[in-house]
């Protein structure tokens, strides 16, 4: 996080280090590539900080908003049926198939897609 800062004079500590650590470690858990760290922290923002006016979603984004983590979710979980690897994701996947491998075309998150 700190290589992202260290060349410049100024930078904020929050926006900049700070706020993309918890979408990391959560993402890093999950198998998410860094590169989805701002979706994870948008999202999160939208739908825990709906009250706050910078964050607040437009009438029917919600919806929306809601649809695309669906599918990105969906995703990610035809990747892990096709591919399994050793991340959170993965295993909650093998949990909620007793008796199955998440590498089974059965497997899915039927809330996800």
């Amino acid at each position: 996080m700190l290589d992202r800062v260290v060349d410049r004079e100024q930078f904020d500590l929050v926006l900049d280090v700070s706020r993309p650590i918890p979408a990391r470690v959560i993402g890093d858990m999950l198998g998410i590539p860094e590169e989805d760290d701002e979706k994870l922290i948008d999202w999160t923002n939208i739908f825990t900080a709906f009250e706050d006016p910078l964050y607040a979603p437009e009438p029917g984004q919600t919806d929306l908003l809601f649809q695309e983590i669906l599918e990105y979710v969906g995703a990610l979980v035809e990747q892990r049926v096709a591919a399994p690897t050793d991340d959170l994701l993965t295993a909650l996947m093998d949990a909620g198939s007793p008796g199955r491998s998440s590498t089974s075309s059965s497997c899915r998150c039927s809330s996800c897609c």
